[in-house]
């Protein structure tokens, strides 16, 4: 049949999901076998098209568990590619339920950032309700974000504008992050005046006189201040 040669589209993506829950309804295992083939080509051949699948899944309920698994996993594997395509669409095609498992997910293989911006995103394009609702789930799902495995540089230019972390939330954040570094023996502590000394390596400061060798200046022994030559 056509419908299984061609699956590219999100509308197509979600068909098969629907057939094949239809065809376990109906105790049609063939059927549903080629769909669920279908779902997988077209999720291996497109990632983001596994944040369809999974969502479409959870349209059907939990009854389509095996399908829900595979496209999570699909989506473990490259996280980036699957929620943050160039083509802006990715995460945003996700109810909050999907999208809350993923952020939740410890399986999942990037970093803390990555998963940010993807909550971001959902948060300012989604396809789920209006922006005032997204902004509100996102703060909540967002607590599952580690927000001190984020860098300092991120959570000062990207994450505190974000609008979905309190200020309380990034003072946490820092103040790990802090105290992580002193244990790890980086001193923030640090004289308010420094004195440095240069060496001269082998360079002789010397009397410039062609009537005797070449000598280092004397200096009396100084513990601090500055010693003048004349």
């Amino acid at each position: 049949s056509p419908i299984f040669k061609s699956c590219v589209s999100e509308s197509q993506a979600r068909i098969m999901v629907d057939l094949s829950a239809a065809a376990d309804y109906f105790e049609l295992p063939v059927l549903s076998k080629r769909a669920c083939s279908a779902a997988r080509s077209i999720m291996a051949q497109h990632p983001t098209l596994s944040c369809v699948v999974l969502d479409q899944a959870y349209d059907q309920g939990k009854t389509l568990s095996t399908l829900a698994n595979d496209a999570l996993q699909f989506i473990r594997k490259k996280p980036s590619a699957a929620l943050l395509p160039l083509d802006g669409m990715g995460v945003t095609l996700l109810r909050p339920e999907a999208l809350a498992d993923i952020i939740a997910d410890e399986q999942m293989n990037c970093d803390e950032i990555t998963l940010f911006r993807a909550l971001k995103r959902w948060a300012d394009s989604g396809q789920y309700g209006n922006f005032e609702t997204r902004h509100s789930v996102a703060i909540d799902i967002g607590k599952f974000i580690r927000l001190h495995f984020i860098g300092p540089r991120d959570l000062d230019a990207f994450v505190e504008g974000s609008g979905l972390v309190t200020r309380d939330q990034l003072f946490e954040a820092f103040k790990m992050q802090a105290l992580t570094a002193e244990q790890d023996n980086i001193n923030f502590s640090r004289p308010r005046f420094f004195v440095g000394w240069k060496s001269s390596n082998d360079a002789l400061y010397t009397n410039e006189n062609v009537t005797h060798t070449t000598e280092l200046l004397e200096c009396q022994e100084m513990m601090e201040g500055v010693h003048m030559w004349s």
